[in-house]
């Protein structure tokens, strides 16, 4: 875990690597629902069934990451976040309705940029680590 300072005290972060898979994730999800626009606006029905499939399957795995039976306010936002998304996946694959998928997109747009915030402080909160002095011991 690394510790990035924060006002006055200090946030414990996640791995860099757990980071850049949650962003990974995040990326995917983005990125198919965008693809997803664009093929529904083109009537490509097999294409935008893809790209949903694809964004649901990224937050799915997302979802695994929630603890089972936490009841913490973190993971029951994040948890009906997540049910939100999917539903409005579902309507919009059967409705053919680009409406709902961007505005999945737009529930999506700020969490992806909260974590993609949180990966590049963890990096350059390990750069600093990395490249700090050391004291040698005899």
């Amino acid at each position: 875990m690394s510790r990035i300072p924060v006002a006055d005290r200090n946030l414990v972060l996640p791995r860099v690597e757990d980071l850049e898979i949650v962003v990974m994730l995040f990326d995917r999800v983005a990125d198919s629902l965008q693809t997803a626009i664009d093929h529904c606006r083109a009537g490509d029905i097999e294409a935008r069934c893809h790209a949903l499939t694809a964004a649901a399957e990224a937050i799915g795995d997302l979802a695994e990451g929630i603890e089972p039976g936490s009841a913490d306010e973190w993971s029951t936002r994040t948890a009906s976040l997540y049910a939100d998304i999917l539903r409005r996946i579902v309507v919009a694959n059967t409705r053919n309705d680009a409406d709902q998928i961007g505005h999945a997109l737009r529930l999506v747009t700020p969490v992806h940029l909260s974590w993609r915030t949180l990966l590049a402080r963890a990096e350059q909160s390990r750069l600093t680590e990395e490249s700090a002095p050391r004291l040698a011991v005899a």
